[in-house]
């Protein structure tokens, strides 16, 4: 059992005590102690009694943050925010953007959680940037971004054959946008929102700690499973989530009909993306990219994987805080030189929605729409087990063009029932069971290998 908290007439003596020998120490204690409504207003009144010069003093600096924190938590915005400004510390100006908040002085607290941010990264707190409305990825002086390579391949049919071997990284920056979603976004797959928190985000939040333990921010993850499970929803989520930017690389990007070419572009990405850590570099439909070496006797294709060996192991090239994320629903053509001896440091299986997925997935699609409220999405969920978050959100299109074209034919608003959501059901059907099916069919030769019985145990499972 704890020791018991002292009375209000024992923690006014020392209020008084203090008063007439100022000390940090006591001050600790008598915050610590305060408990109930008296025991705060007690502490509250010897704060606000405080003059601005011992606010200011070095030797009260070890208890100011302490007083500012029980500010906040009593509520008390204005006392906390008087103690947040006597220091240029990023802490502080972290901690007086949130009081600026309580106050109502929103623009303000966003100028000071900006300069936080930009003096210390790890100062960084999602919860106060969704209060702030800071929008995912603009905390700092250099947002995450999202950085689109798919016209790459259009400017690179226009240059000279010169031009493309010389390619510079500015090429890549012409198309750019605000990362927008965050893992909020992303419905279930807490298993793997946890992995990537630890690979990509905690790393710049407390980098001494990882480095204590020699570990490095970055890394490797393969994910793999049904077509429209959110495998890129994921990846993209993961630049929102940390601020690192997001390139995403399509295979046409890479391989083309000029021989030699691809292994240039694909050290061009790479360099991008160790250019300005943290950044995640992913790799939709990797198994285009990755295919079996016995599958094709070209040398293109060798040389191809022999260089993303190469890339992957960083031998050459420091790989620190670039986290490489590839994606395929075809697991089993890929190369198994590049599944072995730790080139993927996981790999993940994504696996169709649970209800409480379905269930978001489902409610965020008719969001808004007339009716949405009245929906039984609860009961509709539960018919669609072995639907993909695509296949969800098509049932849920259905339902709404169905409500639309009532509308238009009786001119007046129709709203979107669960009727029309059974409707929907009799027209589609889930993908991902005949997905699996195919899976368990092309992986069972593997199960000789224990180390690809590991590695694609789930879906035999699921």
């Amino acid at each position: 059992m704890g020791s018991p908290r002292m009375d209000q007439e024992t923690l006014q003596a020392l209020i008084e005590v203090y008063k007439g020998r100022a000390s940090t120490d006591l001050l600790s204690i008598i915050m610590d102690e305060a408990e109930g409504q008296h025991g705060r207003t007690a502490v509250l009144g010897l704060l606000h009694a405080l003059p601005e010069e011992t606010l200011s003093d070095d030797g009260f600096a070890p208890v100011r943050r302490q007083a500012c924190q029980f500010c906040l938590n009593a509520g008390d915005f204005e006392q906390a925010e008087r103690l947040a400004r006597a220091s240029e510390q990023p802490e502080d100006r972290a901690m007086r953007a949130r009081a600026l908040q309580g106050l109502g002085r929103v623009q303000e607290a966003i100028a000071i959680y900006r300069q936080a941010v930009v003096q210390d990264p790890a100062m960084r707190n999602r919860d106060l940037e969704r209060i702030l409305g800071i929008r995912p990825g603009t905390a700092t002086a250099q947002p995450a971004k999202i950085i689109s390579l798919i016209n790459y391949s259009a400017r690179r049919e226009a240059k000279s054959q010169q031009e493309r071997f010389d390619l510079l990284p500015d090429t890549l920056l012409e198309d750019l946008d605000d990362a927008a979603v965050t893992f909020g976004d992303v419905a279930g797959l807490e298993d793997v929102k946890d992995e990537i928190r630890r690979r990509i985000v905690l790393p710049y939040l407390k980098l001494s700690l990882f480095e204590r333990y020699r570990q490095k921010p970055g890394g490797s993850l393969l994910l793999y499973g049904p077509p429209g499970c959110g495998k890129t929803l994921i990846a993209r989520a993961t630049a929102g989530e940390s601020d690192a930017r997001f390139l995403s690389v399509n295979p046409e990007e890479i391989i083309d009909k000029y021989g030699g070419d691809a292994e240039k572009r694909l050290r061009v990405f790479f360099d991008e993306a160790r250019a300005e850590p943290p950044a995640i570099l992913f790799f939709d439909d990797f198994d285009v990219l990755a295919f079996k070496r016995g599958a094709s006797h070209s040398e293109p294709g060798q040389a191809l994987i022999a260089a993303f060996l190469s890339e992957l192991d960083g031998t050459l090239r420091d790989n620190s805080g670039v986290l490489v994320v590839a994606a395929t629903n075809a697991p089993w053509t890929i190369d198994p030189a590049l599944l072995r001896s730790g080139r993927f440091q996981r790999t993940i299986y994504i696996p169709p929605p649970d209800l409480a997925a379905r269930t978001k997935i489902l409610s965020d699609a008719i969001l808004g729409v007339p009716g949405h409220a009245a929906v039984n999405v609860d009961r509709i969920a539960r018919k669609t087990a072995g639907y993909s978050g695509a296949d969800l959100r098509a049932l849920a299109g259905l339902a709404n063009s169905a409500a639309l074209i009532k509308a238009l034919a009786g001119g007046d608003e129709v709203p979107v029932t669960t009727e029309l959501f059974d409707e929907g059901l009799k027209a589609s059907a889930p993908s991902a069971p005949a997905w699996i099916a195919q899976a368990r069919v092309l992986l069972r030769p593997l199960e000789r290998d224990t180390f690809f019985t590991r590695l694609f145990a789930p879906v035999f499972r699921g």
